[in-house]
């Protein structure tokens, strides 16, 4: 075997196994460590770490980089859309796709680049310098001063600043070691794609009260993760029940606290430009429908994952049966979107 796939639960071994796939190992929710590329490294050449392609994913990704100076093998990533881990994309896609991207990983430290990277407007001279920046923060870990120039290189071309100003900061730099570099995502303070849609739908909600009906009626509070966001819409399904239209001056003598209320203004007085208003609620109000299912599969998950089979096969197969069902729920949704 030259390589291994890296998952996070049993059930997308499990998935992976079934389609044919039979070299993933899965990390069973813990964070990939020197041990666990130790063990691998006895056996493979090659280890792809496979994720989603949010926070998480890139989070997780960013901690396989730390652990570069001890592998013993080549280490890669493959990202899947965001909201899918590997069971989602092998009983919606096929063994095909998914090999076609295991073929397409790259690299770990040229995905973790482009992560610390791309989050900067590079349009701009200070965009600029804080990706240059970013970007050190990584390469001065890297262990091979080959590695180090070939990446001063890459970083100098693609942000159009000098090698030799980079090698400057580099060496500057050079005597702070092994920073941590998954921080450099987590301390953005940026919202996940599921806080983001919970956002949208209230400044809907606040915008289009006509609209709102199916919406108050569909969804709960608890399908609201952020706190700011599950505090506002549980003002707005009081607020609004019964009503057709409103007074904004109204709706903010509801609303607690100085921090909401700067929210609820701000996204009261905010723009939306979208021409077919009923069809963007509607594809909102899915977007949070496949999150609360999404919730429900990845606790259906670890409650497997802790299951074993052969000592109840009828329990465990009765609660994969539910997870398949949830997983079809979850297509047949994310079609309707399309």
């Amino acid at each position: 075997m030259e390589q291994a796939i890296v998952v996070e639960g049993y059930t997308d071994v499990l998935a992976l196994f079934q389609s044919g796939i039979k070299y993933a190992v899965a990390t069973l929710g813990t964070a990939f460590t020197s041990e666990h590329l130790r063990l691998l490294a006895r056996f493979v050449e090659k280890v792809i770490l496979v994720f989603d392609a949010d926070i998480a994913g890139s989070t997780a990704a960013e901690r396989g980089f730390g652990l570069l100076s001890e592998a013993k093998v080549d280490l890669y990533v493959m990202t899947l859309p965001a909201g899918m881990d590997p069971a989602d994309f092998i009983m919606s896609r096929s063994k095909e796709e998914f090999e076609d991207g295991l073929n397409n990983a790259k690299l770990l430290i040229d995905f973790c680049l482009d992560q610390a990277v791309e989050k900067f407007n590079l349009r701009e001279t200070a965009g600029r310098i804080k990706a240059a920046q970013s970007a050190i923060s990584l390469i001065k870990n890297l262990p091979s001063p080959i590695a180090r120039e070939e990446y001063l290189r890459k970083t100098s071309d693609k942000l159009n600043i000098s090698h030799h100003s980079l090698l400057t900061e580099l060496n500057k730099n050079k005597g702070v070691m092994r920073a941590e570099p998954f921080e450099i995502m987590s301390k953005t303070g940026r919202m996940d794609t599921q806080g983001l849609t919970e956002r949208e739908m209230i400044k809907l909600l606040i915008h289009y009260p006509e609209v709102s009906k199916e919406a108050l009626e569909d969804l709960e509070v608890e399908d609201f993760t952020n706190e700011k966001n599950r505090y506002l819409f549980t003002v707005l399904k009081r607020f609004f029940k019964g009503k057709n239209s409103y007074e904004v001056a109204d709706l903010f003598n509801k609303i607690e606290g100085e921090e909401e209320k700067s929210l609820l203004s701000k996204l009261a007085f905010d723009n939306i430009e979208i021409e077919d208003i009923a069809k963007y609620f509607q594809d909102i109000l899915r977007k949070l429908k496949e999150f609360r299912l999404q919730c429900q599969i990845n606790k259906l998950k670890s409650t497997l994952e802790k299951l074993n089979p052969t000592k109840d096969p009828v329990g465990y197969d009765a609660l994969f049966e539910q997870l398949l069902q949830l997983e079809a729920t979850k297509r047949d949704l994310k079609e309707k979107t399309l």
